[in-house]
């Protein structure tokens, strides 16, 4: 036991975990036994303030028992599948349920456990489960680590666009004043227009670099921002890109919204849709460009919509966007991984919702958020 303890312990602490029990007993017990393997552990009383639980928070497993008030562990069940039918789960089942069980196995559920609960039963029972979330975990972990590196790859790229203009005008400053010496027509005055043009394309240069690094700012901790300083953020880095391809961005940043999270992750995502819709112009040779970025709230919720013209994604495509390794790319363009990752942003460490939908000849991208009171 001490060994399988062990085990459950390296690979279980990272894990979060849902656990509904009814009965105050053992539920007091069981979640001083889980404590010792996982860090992160809610509690519910009964079906429906789980459901509730799981609808606000993102789960890695769920431990449910059948019979309780309100809403029973299949209900539960069915309606947690409902909203992700990948969700892992575990039912504790007492020896008179057994009936409940070929219902529980037709909605997926994963692995069972039989009252009254044996310690080392529970933990040789969670090993399995969890050694699959663990090894998912260093997976998404290194796909994250890719996409990440592809976004900064995007960014430098960006970034180089955005200095190239000014660099050039900056070299073209300097070769004008040596010319100006040489011919003695060098006065005080074009020294002085000369340095103030200067200072304010190295001021548009330190911008870039100022949103560049808050699209990468290692911050791990929440903070409040605006939605409007994010899109404009990822806009001066992204701008000279856009405008080399002719692709017109129109802003309707009607109202702005308070939002509570990492600026920075938000920031990524944003870029990434717009990324997205300039691959998308290209692959289609889309002739008037235009992204719209449109702002509003609607029930106490910041709505972003970014919508392109590039001829929207086919059905089939659609329907599977979010999930991994899903992508509109070739093979050698793209891992698939960006949606998936963005909307994983949105949803688990935003608490909000991110849609694609094709609408008027495009994809229109929309991101729901909570706003701060």
């Amino acid at each position: 036991m001490a060994s399988n303890a062990k085990t459950l312990q390296n690979i279980a602490k990272d894990i979060r975990l849902l656990y509904v029990e009814d009965d105050d007993d053992v539920r007091k017990s069981i979640h001083e036994t889980l404590s010792f393997f996982f860090n992160s552990i809610d509690l519910a009383i009964n079906g429906e303030e789980g459901l509730e639980l799981y609808k606000t928070n993102s789960y890695d497993l769920v431990l449910s028992d059948i019979q309780m008030p309100k809403m029973n562990g299949i209900e539960m069940t069915r309606s947690i599948k409902e909203i992700d039918s990948q969700q892992m789960i575990m039912i504790i089942s007492a020896h008179d349920e057994a009936g409940y069980l070929m219902q529980l196995i037709n909605l997926g559920v994963h692995s069972f456990v039989l009252k009254p609960v044996e310690i080392e039963k529970l933990i040789e029972t969670l090993i399995p489960l969890c050694t699959i979330l663990y090894e998912r975990k260093e997976l998404e972990l290194y796909r994250v680590q890719q996409v990440r590196f592809n976004a900064i790859r995007e960014l430098l790229n960006n970034i180089a666009h955005q200095w190239r203009q000014p660099l050039n005008i900056l070299a073209a400053n300097l070769q004008n004043m040596e010319m100006l010496q040489e011919f003695d027509e060098l006065d005080d005055e074009k020294i002085r227009q000369s340095i103030q043009k200067s200072m304010k394309l190295i001021m548009q240069m330190s911008a870039v670099i100022d949103s560049f690094h808050s699209a990468f700012d290692t911050n791990t901790v929440d903070e409040e921002f605006t939605i409007h300083d994010s899109v404009h953020n990822a806009l001066n880095i992204i701008s000279d890109t856009l405008e080399a391809h002719g692709i017109a961005v129109k802003l309707n940043l009607n109202i702005d919204s308070t939002l509570i999270g990492k600026q920075n992750e938000f920031q990524e995502v944003i870029l990434h849709l717009l990324n997205n819709a300039m691959d998308a112009f290209e692959k289609n040779d889309i002739k008037d460009s235009e992204i719209i970025i449109n702002t509003e709230q609607d029930d106490g919720k910041a709505i972003l919509t970014i919508t392109d013209n590039a001829s929207g994604i086919d059905k089939t495509t659609l329907e599977s966007i979010f999930e991994p390794y899903s992508t509109t790319k070739f093979k050698s363009e793209g891992i698939g991984m960006g949606l998936f990752i963005a909307k994983t942003t949105i949803m688990h460490h935003m608490n909000g919702n991110l849609e694609l939908k094709n609408l008027n000849g495009g994809v229109t991208c929309v991101i729901t958020l909570p706003i701060v009171s």
